[in-house]
């Protein structure tokens, strides 16, 4: 049943006329009162915070197949993916469709914040014997991320790596807090490799640098990852000069760069 309602409803909103000014998101549609308030009984519960209110629109064998979320199966395990109140969540229908007892609703969901087209969602539907519509399998994704232009994330790219070497120099750690991604990995020059916590400790003590400045800086985006390569040029705190080389990872999450990985290397003269 699954299956067909997927592929019915790819079908439909495939044949739904875009919006104009906005080719990723399909128009708006109206629900019949009885679908509609599946969607604004899950707001309300989603709003609020209320696991039991949510896990109580989905019938007793029902899925919710949320993005970054395991799968959850059952009321128990559904009403477990809220932890408290989840933001003025707002859902729109694309395309619906009902045959006896099963239907499905696609359509996609935002946030005041949400830019760009925000994300998606497809719910196949069972009416039980009171006739009330209930959730069989809620499977959603975030949606394709906001395009930017190239020529930003450039701009962006080179003030957040300028800033990585000031703050290396500088030892300033309230930098790095905001621009190194939780799951963040460094590889120093004699091959140790650190997470998120331990480079923040290793630059929090005092730097041995006098100067230190990036050249032949390379910026290569792909999508929502970008590599930077660059050489480096430094004088220690006694005056030796000193060179190297490094690469860093960033990536792109809600809207952000964040830098995940670098890697360093000191060239030996």
């Amino acid at each position: 049943m699954l299956a067909l309602v997927a592929l019915l409803a790819a079908t439909a909103l495939a044949a739904q006329p875009a919006v104009p000014g906005d080719t990723a998101s399909p128009a708006a549609v109206a629900l019949p009162p009885e679908l509609d308030r599946v969607l604004r009984d899950y707001e309300r519960a989603w709003r609020a915070g209320d696991g039991a209110a949510l896990a109580a629109l989905f019938t007793d064998d029902g899925f919710a197949v949320q993005s970054g979320s395991p799968l959850a199966r059952g009321p128990a395990a559904i009403a477990g993916n809220i932890s408290g109140p989840g933001g003025a969540l707002r859902l729109s229908a694309y395309a619906f469709s009902v045959s006896g007892t099963v239907g499905y609703i696609v359509g996609g969901y935002r946030y005041p914040d949400t830019t760009g087209p925000g994300g998606r969602f497809v719910l196949a539907l069972r009416q039980g014997p009171d006739g009330r519509w209930r959730i069989a399998a809620d499977l959603d994704n975030s949606g394709p991320p906001p395009a930017a232009p190239a020529s930003d994330d450039r701009a962006t790219l080179a003030a957040l790596n300028a800033d990585y070497v000031r703050a290396v120099l500088t030892s300033d750690v309230a930098r790095f807090r905001e621009i190194l991604a939780d799951d963040f990995r460094n590889t120093n020059p004699d091959g140790t490799i650190l997470d998120r916590a331990g480079f923040l400790a290793q630059v929090a003590r005092p730097s041995n640098l006098k100067s230190l400045r990036a050249e032949d800086v390379e910026i290569r985006i792909m999508g929502t990852t970008a590599i930077i390569h660059a050489r480096t040029e430094y004088e220690t705190s006694d005056g030796r000069p000193g060179s190297g080389r490094y690469t860093d990872i960033w990536q792109k999450r809600d809207g952000r760069w964040l830098a995940v990985a670098a890697h360093v290397t000191r060239l030996v003269r």
